[in-house]
């Protein structure tokens, strides 16, 4: 039945989402514990510093765009409003209209952490085009 079909597609949708959100909330929870303690959180330049060396020491590598934005001390505004829009990321499944525009933002994001940090997400960028980008819930241009 086509209804019960479109409730299991945007319940896979709404889990899809729903890690984001629980990702950005832990690690805006773990950047305010790491401030209240004195401590270098991701949203300082120190800490992002901190945690793309102890990627490198860790992996042996930064990806292409990594170590450029680390100099330009970008990276801790890239951070925070990378969790600003994971933490809201939840909100989109209740927005049908806003469905492709998340996909193609979600399969970016992946792409530039990519590029920054070499981690390739393949299932992410492959569920936010499927449940994103093909989503029955955006409206037509008919």
């Amino acid at each position: 039945d086509r209804d019960a079909a479109m409730l299991l597609f945007w319940a896979g949708q709404a889990m899809f989402l729903l890690t984001y959100s629980m990702a950005g909330v832990s690690k805006l929870a773990t950047a305010a514990w790491q401030t209240y303690h004195g401590e270098a959180s991701i949203f300082t330049v120190r800490g992002c510093a901190s945690m793309a060396a102890g990627y490198i020491l860790e992996k042996g590598r930064l990806g292409p765009a990594g170590m450029g934005l680390k100099e330009a001390g970008l990276l801790p505004a890239l951070l925070f409003a990378a969790t600003c829009a994971e933490i809201g990321a939840l909100a989109l499944a209740f927005r049908g209209r806003w469905h492709r525009a998340a996909g193609i933002l979600v399969v970016a994001f992946h792409m530039l952490t990519y590029m920054v940090m070499g981690i390739y997400f393949k299932s992410s960028v492959l569920l936010a085009a499927v449940l994103l980008l093909g989503s029955p819930f955006t409206p037509r241009d008919d």
